[in-house]
């Protein structure tokens, strides 16, 4: 950012306000004015002074005025005229409207200033309660206002890949019950999470029949044959598998 031109090239100013202007128009933030109220003590003493060095009009004495009413165009004019005695001698109004439009073009290039450097400023306008900020994204907290730019949507979860496992259980109609890492299934098909990793059990209970179970990998759908065994109690009592059966094998002969 270039330095700010002095005031003074354009109109006749105190060097006292034009040494306040280029204060409120330095580029870092730091070194201008922080508060109004720090501007205001500087301004109003400034503002004092001009009112004080406003001199009014001397009437001169009757004796001392010109007798003669004889004059020429031109001394009409210079005594119309007003003498250029400096500053002092601008009319009040005048000075109070030129002091407003340099205090706002201050204001107006601090603000601008601060806005296109990211800081903040005293003079730069809080934000709108309930506005939201539309350089954010919905979600993201506003760290100068403290709020929210909007409601942020729950992540959808990801659907779940399953498979199909199916228990081909003998004998077939048996009463029999299925767990799945023991927790209860109701049918001989069911589906589970498919994995790669992660093995479950399966386990199967049926009256007169030894428990069957097997772990396995439910990295995709099968059928699964389950042989359920009998239970065979011998004079200790303990469950035993029964023997088992001699199968003679006879060649087919024609």
């Amino acid at each position: 950012i270039e330095p700010p031109v002095p005031p003074s090239r354009y109109a006749a100013i105190p060097a006292a306000l034009e040494r306040v202007i280029l204060w409120c128009m330095e580029k870092e933030p730091s070194m201008r004015p922080q508060s109004i109220v720090e501007l205001k003590e500087v301004l109003l003493p400034l503002l004092a002074g001009l009112m004080q060095s406003q001199k009014a009009p001397t009437l001169l004495p009757v004796s001392s005025r010109p007798r003669s009413t004889e004059k020429s165009l031109a001394e009409i004019r210079q005594i119309l005229t007003p003498k250029q005695a400096g500053f002092g001698r601008v009319p009040m109004l005048m000075a109070g409207v030129i002091l407003l439009l340099l205090i706002s073009m201050t204001l107006m290039y601090v603000n601008f200033t601060s806005n296109a450097t990211g800081a903040w400023s005293p003079f730069t306008p809080f934000d709108v309660a309930g506005s939201v900020r539309p350089d954010l994204p919905a979600g993201q907290p506003d760290l100068q206002s403290g709020r929210s730019a909007g409601p942020v949507a729950a992540p959808e979860k990801e659907a779940v890949e399953q498979v199909l496992l199916q228990l081909q259980i003998e004998p077939i109609g048996t009463s029999r019950r299925i767990w799945v890492d023991d927790v209860e299934q109701h049918e001989a098909f069911f589906k589970v999470e498919k994995s790669e990793s992660r093995k479950i059990t399966i386990r199967v209970e049926a009256g007169g029949f030894l428990s069957w179970e097997r772990t396995l990998l439910p990295a995709f759908s099968q059928n699964i044959p389950v042989l359920l065994k009998e239970k065979v109690v011998n004079n200790g009592g303990a469950d035993m598998p029964p023997p088992p059966q001699m199968r003679l094998d006879v060649p087919d002969v024609l």
